[in-house]
């Protein structure tokens, strides 16, 4: 047997995981808006952070040196202060845009904790159902996708679409199934002289109690148990 490689190994699995226990760290710090109170604030002490999060400063004392040795965070040892850099807050704590990756970290619990049942399944087959994942597996799925359809899904993903694009600028219709938490994500240009409607359809009970309003025009939502306005509901499901 190679001990060399035997090491090596193991210093891969202490580093896998390291990783888990950063990227729970790392929920900890979307969940709570840490990343976003030390955003653009430069150097801060412990206690700074704690206020200006509104959180009980020894758990952030111990987030912010778990955060400093994972290399999240800068820390000054001649000032006690840390930093979150411009670098790691531009993708940290700018939730809403199509560069968010703080929106990874909250699936990594809900992920955990359905392991168990993954596991079962491995022995009994029949997957797990989608309502095991929980709210916080709705809250994960819409945090984590919530800026790439804002930002991306009428001003770069459509252009690629061009027929799809114009019926919908003609005053068109759409119908989301299955859009989660979201619902309803269209951000079309001011400039469109025509807004298009779009119906949005939940299936998962966790995503209906988390639905989001829908904008005042150009959105119906709605569940199978109650469907969206009739009137715009024929429409869309001849259009599919």
């Amino acid at each position: 047997m190679d001990k060399d490689r035997t090491k090596a190994f193991a210093d891969k699995v202490f580093a896998d995981m390291a990783g888990a226990m950063t990227a729970g760290m790392g929920y900890v710090g979307v969940k709570t808006g840490l990343f976003r109170a030390m955003a653009g604030k430069g150097s801060m002490r412990a206690e700074e952070v704690a206020r200006e999060a509104n959180l009980v400063p020894r758990y952030v004392e111990e987030w912010l040196k778990g955060m400093a040795s994972a290399r999240y965070l800068d820390y000054d040892p001649a000032t006690q202060t840390y930093c979150l850099p411009e670098e790691h807050a531009f993708l940290l704590a700018s939730e809403g845009t199509d560069h968010f990756m703080g929106g990874l970290f909250p699936m990594v619990p809900v992920l955990l904790r359905i392991a168990p049942d993954v596991a079962s399944a491995f022995a009994r087959g029949g997957g797990v159902a989608f309502e095991k994942f929980g709210a916080e597996g709705v809250f994960g799925l819409d945090v984590m996708n919530r800026g790439q359809y804002e930002q991306r899904l009428t001003s770069y993903w459509l252009n690629a679409m061009p027929d799809v694009r114009a019926r919908l600028e003609a005053g068109g219709r759409a119908l989301d199934v299955g859009c989660g938490a979201a619902g309803c994500r269209w951000r079309w240009p001011r400039r469109s002289p025509r807004r298009p409607w779009s119906v949005s359809i939940r299936t998962g009970n966790q995503s209906i109690r988390r639905r989001r309003p829908p904008p005042k025009r150009g959105c119906r939502t709605g569940s199978p148990s109650s469907p969206p306005t009739p009137a715009i509901w024929p429409a869309a499901k001849a259009s599919t």
